[in-house]
């Protein structure tokens, strides 16, 4: 590793064990660090690999992968090729080996893990516009040379092959899912108190959560305007809004953090910032709006699945409608802010609606979006799909990670 490997667990060199690589394009507290993250949990306890983390660049999750399994940083510039070469001599008598590369952006490194004989999978979140915006050549790349593509859910599958025109032939859908920490009516309750009391709201006030990095594709402008249209509504009094993420120093930033003062909504909407462990608000929130312009398949989503919150997102952003479907929420209009303005506004004024979406989506979670599901999903399809990879054990466990700022 280059920064801080002595501090890393030797590796578990187990010449009985195949390899498994998983490499991440971050180690930031964000929704695709964090699929891998419950990946190596997952993959760690059940002793079947070598495993290894490979990332592009750190942040604060590096110590929670270190305490799994050896993570190497590459860095992400002229330089990472080599160094990833130099990492991978060390597996070049091994015959079983795996490479799984998390988001598209890790898609020039297939070509070193290929000539190295890996098996390659891609787990791609990304949605075209993302994909433009980044630089289509990775996905062009993975098309090529990936033993398999996994698409986190349809809608992205759907528009990455028709904007792209993608033609590898083991393409698969496994949803991405998130951790399952212990939910229960203490937590719900500290949640609800703490949430309140830490951005004076008032103890009776109803909370609308938004949650993302403070940024145009999430739609945080789109956020303000909802809490705008909805406090301006004679019914909207006990409405209050708050957004955690993080926020950096740009025109766009300023604007939504300035917009509610701006607009007289100082006491209806705040900023609360990044947190380590979004889990410990999301169950104190009575409603989540997902305003995102474009979302693949948005964790917390799945988040608010977990804590039992109705979700309100728009149609045609992304995977979102795919997994509340018409029972753990409500879809609106694409990017129609009017439209999810009356849905908070209806579901506000309807107390038993709201218990019983918010089960719904907790009942979904637990079917089909924890984590040990999608380890277990993913391995199944892979090996479905012609890849040689062992049977693992990824029953469920009582794991506790955090996901501040997930997307």
């Amino acid at each position: 590793m280059s920064d801080g490997s002595e501090d890393n667990p030797a590796p578990a060199d187990n010449p009985g064990r195949p390899v498994l690589v998983l490499v991440t394009h971050d180690c930031s507290l964000s929704g695709a660090p964090m699929v891998v993250l419950n990946m190596v949990r997952q993959l760690a306890a059940s002793n079947t690999f070598n495993l290894f983390v490979v990332a592009l660049v750190g942040g604060p999750l590096v110590a929670e992968f270190a305490s799994h399994c050896p993570i190497e940083i590459i860095g992400h510039d002229a330089e990472s090729s080599g160094k990833l070469e130099s990492f991978l001599t060390r597996f070049a008598a091994r015959r079983e080996k795996f490479a799984f590369c998390n988001t598209m952006v890790t898609g020039y490194l297939f070509p070193i893990f290929r000539n190295r004989g890996f098996f390659t999978v891609a787990l791609v979140h990304e949605t075209p516009g993302m994909i433009s915006v980044l630089g289509p050549k990775n996905l062009e790349i993975i098309d090529r040379l990936a033993h398999a593509i996994v698409f986190g859910c349809e809608f992205v599958r759907r528009r990455d092959v028709e904007a792209f025109r993608l033609t590898n032939p083991n393409q698969l859908v496994v949803p991405t899912a998130y951790h399952d920490p212990p939910l229960d009516r203490l937590l719900i309750d500290a949640a609800r108190a703490r949430l309140r009391s830490e951005l004076g709201f008032p103890k009776d006030s109803l909370v609308v959560l938004g949650c993302g990095r403070v940024e145009f594709r999430k739609g945080t402008d789109l956020f303000v305007d909802l809490a705008r249209a909805v406090s301006s509504h004679p019914d909207g009094g006990r409405l209050r809004f708050a957004w955690i993420g993080p926020f950096f120093p740009t025109t766009f930033c300023s604007w939504c953090l300035q917009g509610g003062k701006r607009q007289g909504m100082d006491s209806v909407i705040r900023f609360v910032g990044e947190r380590p462990d979004i889990s410990l608000y999301f169950p104190g929130a009575d409603l989540f709006a997902l305003t995102s312009r474009e979302d693949p398949f948005p964790l917390v989503n799945l988040v608010a699945m977990w804590a039992r919150v109705p979700v309100i997102a728009f149609a045609d952003s992304g995977g979102a409608p795919e997994a509340i479907e018409d029972d753990a929420g409500v879809v609106v209009p694409h990017l129609d802010v009017s439209a999810m303005a009356g849905a908070v506004l209806a579901l506000a004024a309807d107390p038993t609606r709201r218990d019983i979406l918010g089960s719904r989506g907790r009942e979904k979670f637990k079917e089909r979006y924890t984590a040990d599901r999608f380890v277990t999903s993913l391995f199944a399809s892979l090996r479905g799909s012609g890849i040689p990879l062992p049977q693992i054990d990824a029953s469920p466990r009582s794991m506790h990670v955090s996901a501040g700022g997930a997307r």
